[in-house]
């Protein structure tokens, strides 16, 4: 069964399409990239108020009956910085794909690294990571303090400066401005898990998430983030066994789930 397709965007411009229904939503911002002279990644469509994600089908948002949909297609900056591993003066670290978004642990030493994005946080925004590959310890967060990208091991756990989400091992599941939090329903981070950062230095708030679920929040764990003051603030992953691997699978800004 085929399905007319309406994509409208906040200028006017329409485009129509006829598609299969058991199509996905890649397929309609394929189709309409191209005629627009669009970067995929620089626009999200919408049906109904709803986000429509790339893997889900077309069919998955008709109503009973309904042989058309009717999609908008909102533009937005995509903070091409946010995606990005920044190696540094790291070593024992590997950073490969076409947009600098896989992180690999090469080598035993030093015992750990804090790698940080490239983009400096002043806006609400988000960023996905996936956990390809958790030997011993691993984490995520954000901090206002450059110095943490060169702390290493244990050191870790003497700073205040940090708010992380992590593999429960050496660290707590939580490390919220010097505080340890191990909740008794959240493990931790675990391999083959999307873990997802929002950040809103305005709102003194990051929220963790883990595969789609919210498993905290600095509002929720009673620890802010402090006042940005006119700094930025630096999210990073923090590596710590060789093989370790980390893939950035989506970034944006404004918040990661409609």
């Amino acid at each position: 069964m085929s399905l007319k397709v309406n994509v409208v965007d906040l200028a006017g411009h329409s485009l129509e399409l006829e598609l299969p229904a058991k199509e996905t939503v890649k397929a309609i911002k394929d189709a309409v990239a191209t005629p627009w002279d669009l970067d995929p990644r620089t626009f999200r469509l919408l049906a109904q108020a709803e986000q429509m994600h790339e893997e889900k089908t077309l069919e998955s948002f008709l109503s009973e009956g309904e042989r058309e949909v009717q999609v908008q297609l909102l533009k937005f900056d995509p903070l091409w910085n946010l995606g990005q591993f920044v190696r540094s003066k790291h070593r024992g670290i590997r950073i490969s794909g076409e947009w600098r978004n896989i992180l690999n642990k090469t080598q035993d030493f030093p015992d750990s690294n804090n790698v940080f994005l490239r983009h400096g946080i002043q806006e609400p925004c988000f960023v996905e990571f996936e956990v390809v590959r958790c030997g011993d310890e691993m984490s995520f967060g954000v901090t206002y303090d450059k110095r943490v990208v060169k702390l290493s091991d244990h050191d870790n756990l003497d700073t205040d400066t940090t708010w992380i989400f992590s593999r429960k091992r050496s660290m707590p599941v939580f490390f919220l401005g010097g505080k340890e939090i191990n909740p008794s329903d959240v493990p931790g981070v675990q391999e083959g898990d999307v873990i997802v950062l929002y950040a809103d230095p305005e709102a003194r708030l990051v929220e963790f998430y883990c595969n789609t679920k919210l498993v905290g929040s600095s509002e929720s764990l009673e620890v802010p983030l402090p006042q940005a003051d006119g700094r930025p603030l630096w999210m990073y992953a923090m590596v710590d066994q060789r093989g370790d691997e980390i893939r950035i699978k989506r970034f944006g800004p404004g918040r990661p789930y409609l």
